[in-house]
């Protein structure tokens, strides 16, 4: 384990600087914050420790404290100042004490659990806070630095703070520098990867932006969790295919293809947060005939939803548009991944009887995919 190290300068300092008059001294506090995040010596577990003092004073003025983990063994009995017992000084002496065998955030409590100090997690929070309400723009980018190297080196509370603050700073307009904003959601993004529901929040959020950038941002951010089966992502991608700007439009049908693969491949999440999108997919066919969609629609038909499967069945028969009626057979193939006989007898049908060359390709390609996906015996019908 690495070894674990405190802020260079004192949490009290480093609050010190945030509200200092001085541009200088604000941006290093920012500096401070994003070089400590990059060292990857924030956001551990909390480590509580328990402190009880000796009753007696010293004659030269100490006291001595001795403090236990929470499984009661003794991590370090220390000499310290009687009128300030369980302050910085007291938390600094046991990081050194305890050295790389400190597993997290050191917090101190009482003995009958009053919080007595804790490491700068919070004090790094309030000092961004801050900083992301200066009006300076150097000091400004100084923070949105800060919060995102915290981003991405901590995926617990603190990083969950930064990303929410980090997204209040765009919704204000404060950050004028496009090339600022998309590193900004470029951290958010990695964050919504690895699982972040803050960061998933601020996407869904981020969608009802005013400028096309930052919902185009949102949507290619969504893409990750929702082929993780993420309900909230899929719906949010799925509300973006009728976004006004075209790009955005086209970023969402992107990240539904990505959907559909990862349901194709076997994803029962994906499957699932697919199927539970019934209606939402139904009424975008009816306003349009995107082929993501209606390919999607086979995910709610493999889970029983009859009107899902009979649109479907429609669109196979489409006479007039080939790329329409592939896409409903490749429907067709997603839902009888579920091993529905019938659904199999339609796609072998298809393959038998079709007058179309591409329509038979994709239903044999699809009857393919089952026999890959193990689903042999339904498919002994053809």
């Amino acid at each position: 384990m690495d070894e674990y190290v405190a802020l260079s300068i004192s949490g009290r300092e480093l609050n010190s600087l945030a509200a200092s008059t001085d541009r200088n001294d604000r941006i290093t506090a920012a500096n401070e914050v994003q070089t400590l995040a990059e060292l990857k010596r924030t956001g551990q577990v909390d480590f509580v420790v328990t402190c009880i003092k000796d009753p007696d004073v010293r004659e030269d003025g100490s006291a001595f404290v001795r403090c236990f983990s929470m499984c009661g063994g003794e991590v370090g009995a220390l000499t310290v100042p009687s009128d300030k017992p369980f302050g910085a000084w007291l938390g600094a002496q046991l990081k050194v004490t305890m050295g790389s065998e400190l597993p997290g955030r050191l917090v101190l409590v009482s003995q009958d659990g009053q919080l007595l100090w804790e490491d700068e997690a919070l004090e790094i929070h309030r000092v961004l806070k801050t900083l992301v309400g200066d009006m300076d723009q150097e000091v400004v980018v100084a923070a949105v630095a800060a919060l995102v190297a915290l981003i991405s080196a901590d995926d617990g509370k603190l990083s969950g703070l930064a990303i929410e603050e980090l997204y209040r700073l765009v919704l204000r307009g404060t950050i004028p520098d496009m090339e600022v904003i998309a590193g900004a959601f470029d951290a958010i993004q990695a964050a919504a990867q690895r699982g972040s529901q803050p960061a998933v929040g601020v996407f869904v959020e981020s969608l009802f932006h005013s400028e096309p950038k930052v919902r185009l941002f949102a949507v290619v951010g969504l893409e990750a969790p929702a082929k993780a089966g993420e309900e909230r992502a899929v719906s949010a991608l799925l509300r973006s295919i009728n976004d006004e700007n075209a790009e955005v439009r086209m970023m969402a049908l992107h990240g539904l293809e990505s959907l559909l693969v990862a349901v194709e491949e076997g994803s029962e999440k994906a499957r699932a947060s697919l199927a539970g999108q019934a209606e939402t997919l139904l009424q975008v066919v009816k306003r349009s005939s995107p082929v993501e969609v209606i390919v999607a629609l086979g995910a709610a038909a493999g889970s029983g939803h009859a009107l899902a499967l009979e649109t479907l069945l429609q669109f196979a028969q489409e006479p007039d548009d080939e790329e329409i009626a592939c896409s409903a057979v490749r429907g067709l193939g997603i839902a009888a991944m579920r091993g529905s006989p019938e659904l199999c007898t339609a796609l072998t049908s298809l393959a038998e009887s079709n007058e179309d060359d591409g329509i038979r390709l994709q239903a044999v390609g699809s009857m393919g995919a089952m026999v890959k996906d193990g689903n042999m015996r339904s498919l002994q019908v053809w």
